[in-house]
């Protein structure tokens, strides 16, 4: 179970791990991954291709002076 519209740390089977706001998907079978960025597109992914899960509790961000 995920929590729709909370950001996580998905790994993948391919070993990539990316942190994305996890939405709905297509159907039950898929997610909607968004990221931070705005300049990426939302995507598409297949819940069979994940192997792990970590929910982000917390985030540092460096602002510019």
């Amino acid at each position: 179970y995920l929590e729709l519209g909370c950001a996580y740390v998905i790994g993948l089977v391919d070993d990539r791990r990316i942190i994305k706001t996890v939405m709905a998907g297509i159907d039950d079978d898929h997610y909607t991954l968004i990221s931070v960025n705005p300049s990426y597109q939302p995507q598409q992914i297949s819940k069979s291709i994940i192997r792990s899960v970590w929910r982000v509790i917390a985030s540092v961000r460096r602002e510019s002076l």
